[in-house]
């Protein structure tokens, strides 16, 4: 609750938790065998699959298993062997082309342009493409290009991104996944 959460800030001797964890192979499965056993097994099973058929082997089964449970409440709550180490540096969750764009070395005219480019009177733009991108007069733009798709978005839509995929699935274009 916002009261709870308050007094936690104001003391100030706690820490959040970043989600970045660190262990050694060794201690991680042992982890998972004392407290998530059926996931140690799953694993097992499409490790199997995999060693039999390849990568491509069909794990739906075993996958729709798995406990839809965070690594953070099936294991580290429980672990006994556990530090965590204060820090303090920047950090963004790049969790759209905005962000991603906010973090990246930008020209002088504030573009991040990853590609052969031709840019005239373009600013504040973010271009990904193997092939030679021209830019002329626009600004606060997303250009994606892979071997099959573009994307272009104003940089305040990027986070949209999500609704295409979603729109991708409803119309069973999952090549573009």
């Amino acid at each position: 609750d916002i009261k709870t959460a308050k007094m936690i800030l104001l003391v100030g001797k706690s820490f959040w938790n970043s989600g970045m964890f660190a262990w050694k192979i060794e201690t991680i499965v042992q982890a998972y065998q004392d407290h998530l056993p059926k996931v140690i097994s799953l694993l097992e099973r499409i490790s199997n699959k995999w060693n039999e058929t390849g990568i491509d082997a069909d794990i739906s089964a075993e996958w729709s298993q798995m406990p839809k449970l965070p690594i953070d409440i099936g294991i580290m709550e429980k672990a006994e062997k556990r530090i965590v180490i204060p820090v303090d540096y920047g950090w963004s969750d790049v969790g759209s082309w905005k962000a991603l764009y906010d973090i990246s070395e930008k020209d002088e005219d504030q573009n991040v342009l990853k590609c052969k480019n031709l840019i005239l009177n373009s600013k504040e733009n973010y271009v990904y493409s193997n092939k030679l991108v021209t830019l002329i007069g626009v600004e606060n733009l997303i250009v994606l290009e892979t071997e099959d798709a573009l994307l272009i978005s104003s940089k305040d839509k990027s986070e949209d991104v999500k609704k295409i995929v979603n729109k991708l699935k409803e119309e069973r274009m999952n090549e573009y996944l």
